[in-house]
């Protein structure tokens, strides 16, 4: 019994891949999203890798100093070109701030010498030549041992030293923060990547309208970030170099070249970002033409279950969307909560332990919510709605902490984040009420059909008249009146007078003995003057009804054993 299951699985799995590998190759649209979809992965893979690398670099050498110099950690904050640093949240009772600088004008042409100042710009550049250098910092101490500032060298360049005031120093914490967001965030943007590929697939494999949107959509808010990322930079620029460097700084770049470094980079991510967005937006309207146009299922699907499909379908991309910004958001969090300053006042064991566990959630509330609408599982669904309103309520409630309202008007890519990924919980929780509002009106039934077919080797098979136009699939008719394919003959006089044939075979029914209609069978049109790929167009449209007419004896008896469907009547031997 073990054996036949796992060939039953194993059955299965490769029907499920064979019809998978045909909806991605059907036609030159569907093959083109699944390559753009890849090539987009992979560029913006590399191309984020590579920012994140230079980010990375900047951070950690800004983290050596202030882990080198016993400086006050805190909330920092620049507010009108002041930099200030509290002991608690900005805004909150028993708030005491200090003022570590203010803004000065900054003239680029006073700035020192630039072989001394670029130090996170050698630190990039000895990662991209791997040659082994690094930098070494020595504390200023006065004579009774205190800290005045920190003596930063380059090994290789004898002569390189930069001198940090203590003041230079304890204006840093503020840029780390600034450092360390833009790395979570380039994690974020290159995970997202990872995660919009799979989309893009799972909108081909399952033709799904809503999920192609999704898609779009995606791509959208990517474009739209890259360009914000690249005004984000400017302006933090220019933050920096007056309040920073001119301010506490006296003048001396830490950063050195690091800001034009992340433009330059972040150009390039908008050019590519709107060639995949333009690529992305035809692919997405001629394949939504021709899944609109096209006949739903396999199994003669009437026009009220197709509705109830498509609304299941738009659930589906909504769990896709919420669980991806979900665990994003969550992520984001839980690294400033273990990374970040964060008061003494502050429980933050409460907050990692409450955002694992809705992490943890994320992935058995995506998988129940698409099983117990598929399958009108009450149970399951009953759980699913429990793990959604949880989920809900987490969020909810953390706006009441003043950490998390702090950290969501200061950090704009997490209140992104996290005001997409609430807005989607709740989207998703409201369809899929209405979803369960439909549970007993035949999808689960329909669907089920449907995988049986797919497990027993048949799939659905699809065929196109003519590369440039839309794809139309078979319908299989298992009802005493069946329903006619719309693969009827199409004819049309041309302003010239003569005929234009498009081939398109028609399945019609086949009567047995008794005037039943069990089977199809394919009756081709006419073909006149039939090219030579018309001709193999019908060829291949015999063979399949051939196909179908052979497989269903052995089908039908088996959805008949178990389903409550009663009007399916076994086809005769003559079929």
């Amino acid at each position: 019994m073990v054996f036949l299951g796992r060939r039953s699985l194993t059955k299965a799995a490769i029907a499920r891949t064979k019809l998978s590998y045909k909806r991605i190759t059907l036609t030159r649209f569907t093959l083109g999203f699944f390559l753009i979809a890849l090539a987009n992965c992979i560029v913006q893979t590399a191309i984020q890798s590579t920012t994140l690398i230079v980010g990375s670099q900047g951070a950690a050498l800004v983290s050596a100093i202030l882990d080198l110099v016993p400086v006050e950690r805190g909330f920092t904050t620049i507010h009108a070109g002041t930099l200030q640093i509290c002991d608690n949240i900005p805004g909150q009772a028993n708030t005491t701030c200090s003022t570590l600088s203010e803004a000065v004008s900054h003239d680029r042409d006073s700035e020192q010498n630039d072989t001394q100042l670029d130090l996170v710009q050698r630190e990039v550049n000895r990662f991209n030549y791997l040659r082994p250098r690094g930098f070494s910092m020595q504390p200023i101490e006065n004579s009774s041992g205190q800290v005045q500032g920190v003596n930063v060298t380059d090994p290789e360049f004898k002569l390189s030293t930069v001198t940090l005031s203590l003041k230079c120093v304890q204006s840093l914490p503020w840029l780390e923060t600034f450092l360390a967001d833009m790395e979570g965030e380039d994690i974020v943007v290159i995970v997202f990547q990872s995660w919009l590929f799979f989309l893009s697939t799972a909108a081909i494999i399952t033709e799904s309208i809503p999920h192609l949107i999704a898609v779009l959509v995606s791509h959208v808010l990517n474009t739209a970030w890259a360009g914000y990322k690249v005004y984000d930079s400017i302006n933090t620029q220019a933050i920096y170099e007056s309040v920073i460097m001119g301010g506490a700084c006296n003048n001396t770049n830490v950063m050195g070249n690091w800001w034009e470094t992340r433009v330059k980079n972040a150009i390039p991510i908008i050019i590519i970002n709107v060639i995949f967005l333009i690529c992305v937006a035809y692919l997405v309207f001629k394949l939504s033409k021709a899944y609109s146009q096209q006949v739903f299922g396999s199994v003669g699907a009437s026009s009220h279950i197709n509705g109830l499909y498509k609304l299941a379908l738009w659930l589906y991309a909504c769990l896709h969307l919420a669980s991806f910004f979900t665990a994003a958001s969550s992520a984001l969090w839980l690294n400033r909560v273990r990374t970040g300053f964060v008061p003494t006042s502050f429980n933050g064991k409460i907050y990692e332990i409450t955002f694992i566990v809705a992490i943890v959630l994320l992935f058995p509330w995506f998988i129940m919510g698409v099983v117990s609408v598929r399958r009108e599982h009450r149970p399951m669904f009953f759980v699913f709605s429990l793990f959604g309103i949880a989920l809900i309520v987490i969020y909810s409630g953390l706006f009441g902490s003043a950490l998390f309202r702090f950290e969501y008007t200061n950090w704009a890519f997490f209140a992104a984040t996290t005001t997409t990924s609430y807005v989607l919980l709740i989207v998703s929780c409201a369809l899929a009420l209405a979803c369960r509002l439909q549970f007993g009106k035949g999808l689960a039934h329909f669907l089920w059909v449907e995988r049986m077919l797919e497990n027993s080797g048949f799939t659905p098979a699809a065929f196109t008249t003519d590369p440039d136009h839309n794809p139309t699939r078979f319908s299989v008719i298992l009802d005493e009146k069946p329903t006619i394919s719309p693969y009827a003959s199409e004819y049309s006089v041309d302003s010239k007078g003569g005929q234009n044939l498009q081939t398109k075979p028609s399945l019609v029914p086949f009567s047995g003995t008794t005037g039943g209609s069990a089977a199809v069978s394919c009756t081709p049109p006419p073909f006149m003057e039939a090219t030579a790929k018309e001709a193999e167009i019908a060829g291949r449209s015999k063979s399949f009804a051939e196909r179908l007419g052979s497989r269903l004896p052995h089908i039908l008896p088996l959805i008949r054993s178990v389903s409550p469907m009663s009007d399916i009547s076994t086809p005769h031997s003559n079929v």
